[in-house]
């Protein structure tokens, strides 16, 4: 239980971002993982699955309402469980769970405050019409492309926003909840050795 904990400390630690020069590591990342998902959801996904990425695609509609930051996380998501391959869907899991979906918002006010929010849909469109055309040469070079913009729209955002307004953004961030579970962990682990040297059950 105390190595799970501590594990999963680690990926916490991971996902917690706290300045944009961390949120472009993680987008490149994602960019390695994300250009193998989408090359064998192309090659691999089945009729039905390409019917859902397509309603996923067209109902991301009003891609500049905060509300609907979340329809991102859908998209990229259901490209790496469509992959077939059992270690990608395993690190999208990791990638895209529901509870990093904080970092998702951050990614979506990032473009938001450059203006770049929108873009993405038009993306999506491209990438899925690619994998649906069952081009993986294409759909890996979309996906590629999509995730560099984004990074450009980190950058830029690093470079024009002042000190505030970053440190603000990023300041939302869920802290991480992996620390205080390997603690507890260790606290108990401890607690109860101390019990059986005294004899107690």
């Amino acid at each position: 239980m105390l190595t799970e904990a501590r594990r999963a400390t680690q990926l916490d630690e991971a996902l917690y971002i706290r300045d944009p020069e961390e949120l472009l590591d993680l987008l490149a990342a994602r960019r390695g993982l994300e250009r193998e998902t989408v090359r064998a959801a192309a090659l691999r996904a089945t009729e039905p699955e390409l019917v859902r990425l397509d309603q996923l695609t067209a109902a991301e509609a009003d891609v500049l309402e905060v509300d609907n930051w979340h329809d991102r996380i859908d998209f990229h998501s259901y490209i790496g469980r469509i992959s077939h391959n059992k270690q990608l869907v395993a690190l999208t899991e990791v990638a895209f769970d529901r509870r990093r979906a904080a970092l998702e918002r951050l990614i979506f006010m990032v473009g938001m405050r450059t203006g770049n929010a929108g873009i993405g849909h038009d993306e999506h469109r491209a990438i899925a019409d690619a994998v649906r055309g069952r081009d993986a040469d294409a759909a890996e070079t979309l996906m590629v492309s999509h995730i560099e913009a984004v990074m450009s729209s980190v950058s830029q955002f690093a470079r024009t926003a002042s000190p505030d307004v970053i440190e603000g953004l990023f300041r939302q961030q869920v802290p991480v909840t992996g620390a205080r579970r390997a603690l507890t962990l260790t606290t108990l682990i401890n607690n109860r050795a101390a019990a059986r040297e005294i004899g107690a059950p």
